[in-house]
């Protein structure tokens, strides 16, 4: 069962930003340091789409970011391994206080008082929102799991 880790970048985080999370990703895996199988960077595709058979035009409805990086990996004790491993920390800690001036300091608090550092990373937690969010995916199999009238 491969599972795929996705964020979703806000229009206002720079490319170059993102460029550097995902070298610092494949790098960490060479270096063996975190393990996922592809981290795979997409643009969003804006076009107009129309239904077929109604004409009418086909809208999503959510409002995303330019970019997402998808990785991938192998299952889901793969994904937490990821979620948990000290370079995922490092790569996320490194980006962030790239984009925002506010996320350093909280970092540093939670850095000099230990007791405290779960609470201060929700802090992190609550500014990075304003810059990306992630949404993990466990694929199916390739086939309908129900055929049509079956519902």
């Amino acid at each position: 069962m491969s599972v795929l880790h996705m964020v979703i970048f806000a229009p206002k985080v720079p490319r170059k930003a993102i460029d550097a999370v995902q070298s610092d990703l494949l790098a960490a895996r060479a270096a063996h340091e975190i393990s996922f199988e592809s981290a795979r960077l997409s643009r969003r595709v804006s076009m107009a789409a129309l239904d077929g058979r109604y004409g009418g035009s086909i809208k999503t409805g959510v409002q995303a970011g330019e970019y997402v990086l998808v990785i991938s990996l192998r299952n889901t004790d793969a994904l937490r391994a990821y979620y948990e491993a000290p370079a995922h920390s490092a790569i996320r800690r490194r980006f962030l206080c790239s984009i925002s001036e506010e996320i350093a300091p909280i970092y540093e608090r939670a850095d000099a008082d230990p007791c405290l550092a779960a609470q201060h990373y929700e802090a992190v937690e609550e500014l990075a929102a304003e810059y990306m969010s992630r949404f993990d995916l466990c694929l199916l199999e390739d086939r309908p799991r129900y055929r049509e009238g079956d519902r």
